[in-house]
């Protein structure tokens, strides 16, 4: 039931053509080659920090989004 969304006899098109091009799109990205994935060095912790303006305990300090309880 939640599947079923109400179109004006209006808006069949538009949407169809927008599904079509999202299908298209889907259809590129499946065709694309994707390189094989090869092991290689990571980063250390500390280089991976290097450039953090704020590290804390070897960890990224990071601006908090939400306010604390």
């Amino acid at each position: 039931m939640l599947a079923r969304i109400g179109l004006e006899p209006d808006d069949e098109d538009f949407y169809a053509e927008q599904l079509s091009g999202i299908l298209g799109h889907i259809d590129r990205l499946q065709q694309s080659r994707l390189r094989d994935d090869e092991p290689r060095r990571s980063l250390t912790q500390e280089e991976a920090l290097a450039n953090a303006p704020a590290p804390v305990d070897g960890f990224f300090r990071v601006p908090a989004i939400q306010e604390e309880a």
